[in-house]
């Protein structure tokens, strides 16, 4: 069990190294864009965001409804129940995704 606690102890270092070389790399990028325009407005550049738009689902909701789901059955549900019971109110548009 030690180890386990050790092991994720050294990735959670990991990362922090990595977010600061990160971090260092965009101050970088950011001062060479300021070299070659100086009225460049950094601040108008946003992070970039993958689209995970679920068509059924708002963001942080699909959980809490599978919890719902799952209180509400009397008995155990397998996962393909759960899937069944959450999307029998829902009409899926078909798309070519």
């Amino acid at each position: 069990m030690g180890h386990l606690h050790s092991e994720l102890a050294g990735k959670l270092l990991a990362n922090a190294r990595e977010a600061r070389r990160l971090r260092t790399s965009m101050l970088q990028v950011e001062a060479v864009m300021k070299l070659l325009d100086p009225s460049a407005n950094i601040r108008l550049i946003a992070p970039k965001r993958r689209n995970t738009g679920n068509p059924w689902f708002k963001r942080g909701t699909l959980y809490r409804a599978v919890i719902d789901t799952l209180r509400r059955s009397p008995e155990p549900m397998r996962a393909r129940q759960i899937a069944d019971s959450l999307l029998a109110g829902k009409k899926p548009e078909p798309t070519r995704k």
